[in-house]
């Protein structure tokens, strides 16, 4: 009896990555958000992410189309209590962290002292003002030289002799653009705190999640910002 040959069975697979979010151009922001707030020591839970990200959806257009995206997709707008969904909730962030998990992590907190005979050292000076200086390129408030260069209060190239202060890395190009913080004040303590019951925050892969953490028993904190443009305070808050 003559048999056919075996055929090897073909195995579905989609050909695409899956329906695109409504949001997907908010999301990168949403992104960069996560990123900077776990780089100031604030890292974000589940929950507060949930809020910044539909925060930052209503009352823009965006919100409609989400809207009609979940209706669309069996999505009922009303919980069995009666209140009202928000728009972006459990479904949209597990797709949001499927996506961008190549760039996110989940890591439980690590408490750190923020005691000044610990802290203030060289290094951790350096990365604090390479931090801003980065973020005033970025923005286009200050260009970066191409060597270190002594300049006077007008930011004019000069000797060392004449110079104001140590040697420039950049000059500001947009000075009114400028404000500037002074803080003074004291916080409380917080030492020997850790995870609240498992609780895990958002951070940038290959990097500890850290929280700030307090000694001083006191809790007060004042901060002042100055336009460059003028010498009286803009603002101040505690």
């Amino acid at each position: 009896m003559y048999q056919a040959p075996h055929q090897k069975k073909e195995i579905a697979s989609a050909k695409h990555c899956g329906t695109k979010s409504p949001v997907s151009e908010v999301e990168e922001y949403i992104v960069s958000i996560l990123q900077q707030m776990a780089k100031m020591r604030q890292p974000l839970n589940v929950s507060e992410r949930l809020n910044l990200a539909n925060a930052l959806v209503d009352g823009t257009e965006w919100k409609p189309k989400m809207t009609e995206f979940n209706l669309k997709h069996g999505c009922k707008p009303y919980a069995t209590n009666g209140k009202k969904k928000p728009n972006l909730g459990p479904s949209w962030y597990k797709g949001f962290w499927k996506c961008h998990k190549h760039v996110l992590e989940k890591k439980k907190g690590q408490k750190f002292s923020k005691d000044c005979s610990e802290w203030s050292v060289h290094r951790n000076f350096l990365q604090k003002y390479d931090e801003v200086y980065k973020a005033m390129e970025t923005v286009g408030i200050a260009v970066r030289l191409p060597d270190a260069t002594w300049v006077n209060k007008n930011q004019e190239e000069t000797t060392k002799d004449l110079a104001f202060g140590r040697k420039a890395t950049h000059l500001l190009t947009r000075p009114d653009c400028v404000v500037l913080v002074d803080e003074v004040g004291s916080n409380t303590s917080q030492e020997g705190d850790g995870a609240l019951g498992g609780e895990k925050n958002c951070c940038m892969r290959i990097r500890t999640k850290r929280d700030s953490s307090n000694k001083q028993k006191s809790f007060h904190s004042v901060r002042f910002y100055r336009s460059n443009r003028r010498a009286n305070n803009v603002c101040c808050d505690s």
